[in-house]
């Protein structure tokens, strides 16, 4: 395992290396994550512990970002900075260290499952994996693989005493990572492995509900304060998954070898680990007529967001076969080739780039968290900079707002209820052992 622990650590540095060197480049969610990351670290170091209001975004008039992002990839590269790093170089680290997050949680699973750990690396350089951040910048999304290893292995590992705690924080801490993932992963990944060992639902629905009470904190507001921001702005027809099908308006051909790929590397192995594969491989390729349009799936706005569950089930059935295909690796490789491709061509064309020069001066935000009601002529999904000057007035301020307390003593509540469970299993575990001994 040591040899594995090098191996991922070496294989992080080396593929984040052209962005430790010269900085994320500035495409598609690079914006948000300067003006949010900048921010964030700011009202770390005034001793806000969890920054929601952003009070410099949109020119300065401020934005509720943070009532409905969830915070953790902001708080690694919030942290990063108050250490004094830049922000760019903040934002640079906090993907480095989500990459080996998402090895080291990887090859903890495979171990366990008696699988060699090596096989993460694959997890790591998946060709998704690397799009999600060379070819999109989405840091939140790119956080999130580490926690499906975990989830896994949570799952798998009842009825062992840490399982319980394991999963309620792996699945709380998916949730205040990244949204759309945290549903994606319950519906292609929790389900089904639950509904395989379900002689554990009790333990499981034990996890979930502590799951979803650890992550209240950010939950409880997120959901039930929308009616004061521009939600309609996120689901207009661009972000509509169906619309994303093959044969739609926003065909998206070019995730056809990134589906195809999982599906070629997992085919004649276990058939639990195949059935995910095939399963999100369609659901990425909005090839399941009718479910992207019904809700809370309809909400997810790209369905290719479920190829990270895919390249997990994939890699999973890959490691844990006797037998290594040779003609399924060359398969999936060639599948994997354009993508590939088209990461080096972004990356080459982008990074080494400075972001605007506007960025920095008007910290512009997601029209999104503009409040309700405000005007939206010209804004696509290629240029999001709404027209501040027909901004509603907002309903929603700084200050602290009733479902953000109750959710932050629900998730105290949650916190205080998981750790009682933890030391009691611990002493559980302490008192066979004392009996056994005064026996002796």
């Amino acid at each position: 395992m040591r040899f594995a622990i090098a191996a991922v650590v070496a294989l992080a540095g080396l593929l984040m290396l052209p962005t430790l060197i010269w900085g994320p480049a500035p495409i598609d969610s690079a914006v948000y994550n300067y003006v949010w990351t900048r921010q964030f670290g700011e009202a770390l170091g005034q001793g806000v512990m969890y920054p929601r209001w952003l009070p410099g975004s949109f020119e300065g008039l401020g934005s509720p970002t943070f009532y409905f992002y969830p915070p953790i990839a902001f708080y690694i590269s919030g942290l990063l900075q108050l250490a004094g790093l830049t922000t760019l170089q903040a934002i640079a680290g906090a993907a480095t260290l989500a990459l080996l997050a998402s090895g080291l949680s990887m090859a903890a699973w495979l171990k366990f499952k008696g699988a060699n750990p090596l096989w993460a690396l694959l997890y790591m350089a998946a060709p998704y994996h690397m799009a999600d951040w060379y070819q999109r910048a989405a840091l939140a999304e790119f956080v999130s693989f580490a926690w499906l290893p975990l989830i896994a292995l949570a799952i798998e590992a009842q009825p062992r005493r840490w399982a319980t705690p394991l999963l309620a924080v792996s699945f709380a801490g998916l949730i205040m990572t990244h949204l759309p993932v945290a549903l994606l992963t319950s519906l292609g990944l929790i389900l089904p492995m639950v509904i395989a060992q379900r002689e554990h639902l009790k333990a499981y629905g034990v996890s979930g509900a502590l799951g979803l009470g650890l992550s209240a904190i950010y939950l409880l507001p997120a959901l039930t304060l929308q009616d004061h921001i521009s939600t309609a702005v996120m689901f207009s027809p661009s972000y509509q998954p169906a619309n994303w099908a093959p044969w739609g308006p926003s065909a998206a051909l070019w995730v056809v070898p990134l589906a195809l790929a999982p599906v070629a590397l997992a085919i004649g192995r276990s058939r639990f680990w195949l059935g995910l594969t095939v399963f999100c491989a369609a659901m990425s390729l909005a090839l399941i007529p009718f479910v992207w349009e019904l809700p809370p799936l309809s909400q997810v706005q790209f369905p290719w967001r479920m190829l990270v569950v895919a390249e997990f089930a994939a890699i999973t059935a890959a490691a844990l076969s006797p037998r290594l295909s040779i003609v399924a690796v060359a398969t999936a490789i060639a599948l994997s080739a354009p993508a590939y491709a088209r990461v080096i061509n972004v990356a080459v064309n982008s990074l080494n780039e400075p972001l605007p020069a506007y960025v920095e001066r008007d910290l512009p935000d997601a029209p999104e968290y503009l409040p309700a009601g405000s005007k939206f002529a010209g804004i696509t999904a290629e240029s999001r900079t709404p027209d501040l000057s027909k901004a509603a007035r907002p309903t929603l301020g700084p200050k602290p707002v009733r479902e953000t307390v109750i959710g932050g003593w629900i998730s105290l509540l949650a916190g205080l209820l998981l750790a009682m469970m933890t030391v009691m299993a611990r002493l559980s575990r302490q008192r066979p052992a004392r009996s056994s001994t005064l026996r002796g």
